[in-house]
């Protein structure tokens, strides 16, 4: 356990430098989460949730990260310049139920697709944390970006539940949700995952701040369930880097 440990430390020192040393063009050295803007629907839901994400990671690891006052500032389209450059890239939203039956909450134009297959195969990794009921059409978008690929449901002894922050029951229950056991599905390419699907979770309400918090759901999130959701959201990135 200690030997693996001491192995992955290596391997995410290693990538940090590789991202350190990377050199593109009015950007620099430190590490980038991307928030991904699509339409339709609302990719923005948790408006200040990446932004305290920052300031924990920031607060706790060593990895070298910028931190923002709000999550828009980190916004970006699939397919824009400054995606292919975003190694780290997180999506979020709900998907709502139409009178006709039909479902809506994200849907992939071609390029998009193709963007998106192209990034996550050439070192790109994302993260889809559901705010409630987008998996209605996530999961049938991402069959478009890979079709042969099948969604992979990681048990409580995964190591991305114990790589930094321990995790005995595996993904923490932050919001009710229908009262399900919190779920967390991965895409692999070779042995590698690429895309990680947090569901009836929601890691990102447990990382808003609590001022946002309250003024959208009119309660205080218990501090555990907010200490669990930043402790869970660091070790998923801290597993990305590490891979």
């Amino acid at each position: 356990m200690v030997l693996r440990f001491i192995v992955h430390v290596i391997k995410l020192f290693i990538c940090i430098f590789c991202i350190s040393a990377s050199t593109y063009d009015n950007w620099d050295s430190t590490f980038k989460i991307g928030l991904i803007e699509y339409e339709p629907g609302d990719w923005n839901s948790d408006q200040t949730a990446l932004s305290e994400l920052m300031k924990f990671i920031k607060k706790n690891t060593n990895i070298p990260i910028n931190t923002i006052n709000r999550d828009d500032e980190l916004k970006m389209k699939i397919g824009s310049n400054i995606f292919y450059k975003t190694e780290y890239i997180y999506m979020t939203g709900h998907g709502e139920k139409r009178k006709n039956g039909s479902w809506q909450g994200i849907k992939l134009k071609n390029k998009e697709i193709e963007a998106l297959r192209t990034h996550l195969l050439n070192g790109g990794f994302l993260h889809v944390d559901d705010n409630y009921n987008f998996d209605k059409t996530f999961f049938l978008e991402m069959k478009k970006v890979f079709p042969n690929k099948e969604w992979i449901l990681l048990n409580d002894e995964h190591e991305i539940f114990n790589i930094y922050y321990k995790f005995n029951e595996g993904l923490p229950k932050i919001h009710k949700h229908d009262n399900k056991k919190p779920k967390l599905y991965a895409l692999y390419n070779e042995n590698k995952i690429i895309v990680l699907y947090s569901l009836e979770s929601d890691l990102g309400d447990g990382w808003e701040s609590n001022e946002e918090h309250e003024r959208i759901t009119g309660k205080k999130l218990s501090p555990q369930k907010r200490l669990d959701a930043l402790k869970m959201g660091t070790n998923i990135l801290i597993f990305a880097l590490s891979q």
